[in-house]
């Protein structure tokens, strides 16, 4: 007689490590695509607080100011920020700083799904008696 002795996995092994592979699968697969949607979640809700924080900055801005965020009357563009409208404060009582000077006009627009923002600067190199700006203006969605 021959004796056999090649080693090698029984079936029932191969199938029990087939189960076992297969139970973590099921398991693992939807923890992970569940985390993954948190992570998509929270980003888009991070997105949609930010733009609704700067929509109500520019809004308590433009009740102030004629020209939008902040426009001191001197042409200078303040930006506020770190406050929480959502907790009663104020723009005062955050942060503040300086975007740009000589600003002449700022202001947002909506259509449809886009932000745009229209940026006047006064430039003086064109002109002594300060009749003329530079605007820009750009599409954010």
């Amino acid at each position: 007689m021959i004796a056999n002795n090649k080693k090698a996995f029984t079936m029932l092994e191969m199938t029990f490590v087939i189960v076992v592979l297969g139970i973590l699968a099921a398991v693992a697969i939807p923890k992970f695509t569940a985390t993954r949607d948190d992570a998509i979640e929270a980003r888009v809700k991070k997105q949609i607080t930010a733009i609704r924080t700067s929509i109500e900055n520019e809004r308590q801005a433009h009740l102030q100011s004629v020209g939008g965020m902040e426009n001191s009357g001197n042409g200078t563009l303040t930006l506020y920020y770190d406050y929480q409208p959502w907790k009663g404060e104020n723009y005062t009582n955050g942060k503040s700083a300086v975007i740009m000077q000589d600003v002449d006009t700022f202001r947002f627009r909506t259509v449809g799904d886009l932000i745009k923002v229209q940026l006047c600067v006064k430039d003086s190199n064109i002109s002594r008696d300060g009749g003329y700006s530079i605007c820009k203006e750009k599409t954010v969605f």
